[in-house]
């Protein structure tokens, strides 16, 4: 499967997770949801004040949230000089938020930043976990997904994802 992935970097002090870690969520993610064909994935790092704007604009809640994910709809295709395939949507991460959540739920940074992305993945695919079915669904694709990079089940007495 080939993955075309845009990483926007707009975080000053606080860590984020380098091209290749990025990579290897979201093809994992892709794969884990049987998606074959060329995809794209744009990436923002944000900082709270942003991700509290973006939550306001598109989701009505006035706090900043650890990620937001915008599938495409239309998953219009992608120039051919960059790989081709078709872009599914764009990931927003607090990278401020990742970190005191990862530190308030005793979990490596990396793991939470994984556990993100392959969330906001997974809601570019049209998963979501409004209803109980659902949150099972989705929730059991990620640990599964979290598994195969030996990251422990992010669930199991911690907060789930944002959006």
């Amino acid at each position: 499967m080939k993955v075309m992935i845009a990483i926007a970097d707009r975080v000053a002090n606080h860590w984020t997770p380098d091209r290749a870690q990025c990579r290897a969520w979201i093809e994992s993610a892709l794969a884990a949801a049987d998606s074959r064909e060329a995809l794209g994935v744009s990436l923002c790092f944000i900082e709270a004040e942003e991700s509290e704007r973006l939550n306001r604009r598109y989701r009505r809640q006035g706090r900043p949230t650890n990620v937001l994910a915008f599938p495409s709809g239309s998953c219009q295709p992608l120039p051919e000089s960059s790989g081709g395939g078709k872009l599914i949507g764009d990931i927003a991460v607090c990278a401020e938020l990742a970190e005191q959540e990862a530190l308030a739920q005793g979990k490596e940074l990396a793991h939470h930043w994984a556990h993100l992305l392959i969330h906001g993945c997974l809601h570019l695919l049209g998963y979501d976990h409004v209803g109980e079915e659902e949150a099972e669904c989705m929730e059991a694709l990620e640990v599964g997904i979290l598994q195969g990079f030996g990251i422990p089940n992010p669930y199991l007495g911690a907060c789930a994802a944002g959006s």
